[in-house]
C-alpha cells in the first residue's frame, strides 16, 4: 500500500478477528455515530495541506451532575470530580484571562519554528477519519459519511483559528482516513499524517483508532496522540509512549477496576453465577476484572476468550453458548469484541439461554451503536460507563457543552442536528477532542514542542466533555474520565438510557 507521497506503509496483518474487535470500540466513539467527510479509495492519496484555522477550548463552565446512583489507507490531506466544578479554558467564551493565552504577551519575543509541524505561523495537526462503508456492512449504526465527519472537524478548527488559535498559531489540519477492520489502513494512517503530513500531533475522535497503531504514533515515530479511547487504552501502551498518550476514557485498569467496583455496590451479581466474555488478544486487561471481581468475593464459572481469527470466533459461539448454559451461568458480563458478543447473544437467545447482560466501557460495550443487531432478551442489560446517552428521552436538558459543538457544526454547514441522534453525539465529541488538545497546547505556551506538550496537559485539571461524564487530566494522569453512572438498554429505541446519577469513580 503507498501513501500520500509514495512512502511504504506496511504493517502486519492480526488476523480479521482482530479487525473486527476494533469495531466494537470504534464504532462507539460517540455513541456514537462517526461523522465523515468525503469517501476516496484508501490507496494512493496525496498529502494536501488545507490551511484552515479553528480554535476554542473547554466550552463549559456548569458544575457536574449529581452524585448519586441506582444501581440499576488512509486518505491524507493538508472535571472534575463529581463534587468539584469543571473549568473552561480558552476561547473567546471563556472571557478576557483565558483569551489572554491565545495571543503572545505584547512585547513577547516572536514566535518561531519550535518542532516539527509548528512554525511562526501554524500548527499542522493530523485529525483522523473513519471509513464507515465496511462497518455498515456488519450492521454497525455510524450515522454519518466521511465528507461530514471531515467537515465537522473543519468547522471546530476553524472556531479555534478565529479565537486566536494557538498562542498566536493557527491549527492547519491534516486528514487521513482509515478502515477499522483493516489494521494495515491503521497503521498507513499513522505514517500519511506523521512521516508525509509532518504534523505535530494527531486526533481520533471516533474513538476507533485503537491497538498498535496507537504506537505507531507515538512510540515509533514520537507524536502526541490524543483519542477519545472507547476501544480502550491499556497501561501497557500509556508507558510505550513515553507521555504522548491521552485518552478521554478511563485507562484500561482503571475502567475494570471501576465496573468491579460498581457492580458490587450495586449488588446486581449477588448470589448469581458469573460468565465472562472476553478476547484472547486483551487476556491482561480481563485479567485486571477477573482479579477485581475475585477480590470482592465473585468468581466466574466460565471465561470465554474468543480467537482472533473471525472463523474461528464464529464457530466458538455454540460451544460458548453451552458451556455457559451446562455451568448454570445466569449473569455475563461483555468485555470483548461486541461482534462476537452479539452473535452470543443471538445464539443464546435462539437456545431460550437469557441471562442478564452486564456491560464494561471496553471495546465499545457501552455505546449504543455497537448493539443494533441484539435480540428482545438484551433489553435490560445494564452498563457501568463514562458515557452519556438516551438523555433527551427522559428528559434532561441539552448541557451547554453540546449546545455550543453543536450549533458550532449547524452554522458551518448549514446543516440541523437531531439532539441525540449517533452523528450529533460524535461531533459534539469531536469538538471536545479538539478543545482538550487545544487548551493542552496553549498551556505549553509560546515555544510550543512535542516534549513540553506533556507539561501542558497535565496542567489542564478538570474538564467537561461532550457525551461523557466530566474528568480531569494532572501530572500521571492522560487519562480524562472521573465520572462513572449505570445506563441501561432499552429494546424500544436500542439505546442505552440512563438508570443512575453521574459520579465520581471509585478508581
Amino acid at each position: 500500500m503507498r501513501l500520500g507521497g509514495g512512502r511504504a506503509a506496511s504493517a502486519g496483518r492480526a488476523g480479521t478477528w482482530g479487525r473486527l474487535a476494533a469495531i466494537g470500540v470504534g464504532v462507539f466513539a460517540v455513541g456514537l455515530g462517526v461523522p465523515l467527510l468525503f469517501s476516496e479509495p484508501i490507496a494512493d492519496q496525496a498529502v494536501v495541506a488545507d490551511g484552515a484555522g479553528g480554535g476554542v477550548a473547554l466550552g463549559d463552565t456548569t458544575s457536574p451532575e449529581g452524585t448519586s446512583e441506582d444501581g440499576a489507507a488512509p486518505e491524507a490531506t493538508s472535571t472534575g470530580p463529581a463534587d468539584e466544578p469543571a473549568v473552561a479554558s480558552q476561547g473567546a467564551a471563556a472571557g478576557p484571562a483565558a483569551q489572554a493565552a491565545t495571543t503572545p504577551a505584547p512585547g513577547a519575543a516572536p514566535l518561531r519554528a519550535t518542532d516539527r509541524g509548528v512554525t511562526a505561523e501554524v500548527v499542522k495537526v493530523g485529525f483522523l477519519i473513519l471509513q464507515v462503508g465496511q462497518v455498515e456492512q456488519i450492521g454497525f449504526a455510524v450515522g454519518a459519511s466521511v465528507d461530514e465527519q471531515r467537515a465537522a472537524w473543519k468547522a471546530f478548527v476553524d472556531e479555534v483559528n478565529r479565537n486566536g488559535g494557538i498562542v498566536g498559531r493557527r491549527i492547519e489540519p491534516v486528514f487521513a482516513q482509515y478502515d477499522v477492520l483493516d489494521y494495515d489502513t491503521l497503521r498507513a494512517a499513522c505514517l500519511a499524517l506523521v512521516q508525509d503530513g509532518d504534523v505535530f500531533a494527531v486526533l481520533d475522535g471516533g474513538g476507533t483508532y485503537f491497538g498498535p497503531a496507537q504506537l505507531c504514533v507515538t512510540e515509533e515515530h514520537q507524536t502526541p496522540l490524543l483519542v477519545v479511547g472507547a476501544t480502550g487504552v491499556t497501561d501497557e501502551y500509556l508507558g510505550r509512549s513515553g507521555g504522548r498518550l491521552y485518552s478521554l476514557y478511563m485507562r484500561a485498569s482503571r475502567s475494570m477496576r471501576t465496573f468491579a467496583e460498581e457492580v458490587h455496590r450495586a449488588g446486581h451479581l449477588r448470589g448469581r453465577t458469573l460468565g465472562l466474555l472476553g478476547d484472547a488478544r486483551n487476556r491482561a486487561e480481563l485479567d485486571v476484572l477477573v482479579d477485581e471481581l475475585a477480590r470482592r468475593g465473585y468468581r466466574l464459572a466460565h471465561r470465554t476468550l474468543f480467537d482472533e481469527d473471525t472463523g474461528t470466533a464464529s464457530a466458538q459461539v455454540p460451544v460458548e453458548v453451552q458451556e455457559m448454559r451446562r455451568k448454570g451461568v445466569d449473569a455475563v458480563v461483555l468485555a470483548g469484541n461486541v461482534v462476537a458478543e452479539t452473535q452470543f447473544v443471538q445464539a443464546a437467545d435462539a437456545q431460550g439461554f437469557r441471562p442478564r447482560y452486564f456491560a464494561t466501557d471496553w471495546a465499545n460495550n457501552s455505546q449504543d451503536a455497537a448493539h443494533q443487531n441484539q435480540p428482545p432478551s438484551f433489553d435490560g442489560a445494564l452498563a457501568v460507563t463514562v458515557r452519556r446517552s438516551g438523555e433527551h428521552l427522559v428528559g434532561r436538558p441539552e448541557r451547554p457543552v453540546e449546545t455550543r459543538c453543536r450549533e458550532l457544526y449547524e452554522r458551518a454547514t448549514g446543516q440541523r442536528l437531531q439532539r441525540g441522534a449517533i452523528n450529533t453525539s460524535l461531533y459534539t465529541l469531536m469538538c471536545s477532542t479538539l478543545d482538550v488538545f487545544v487548551a493542552g497546547a496553549r498551556n505549553t505556551g509560546p515555544e510550543l514542542t512535542r516534549s513540553r506538550l506533556a507539561g501542558g496537559m497535565a496542567a489542564i485539571g478538570p474538564v467537561v466533555l461532550s457525551q461523557m461524564g466530566d474528568g480531569s487530566f494532572s501530572p500521571g494522569k492522560p487519562d480524562a474520565g472521573e465520572q462513572v453512572r449505570w445506563n441501561r438498554w432499552a429494546a424500544d429505541c436500542r439505546c442505552w438510557k440512563p438508570a443512575g446519577e453521574f459520579h465520581r469513580a471509585p478508581f
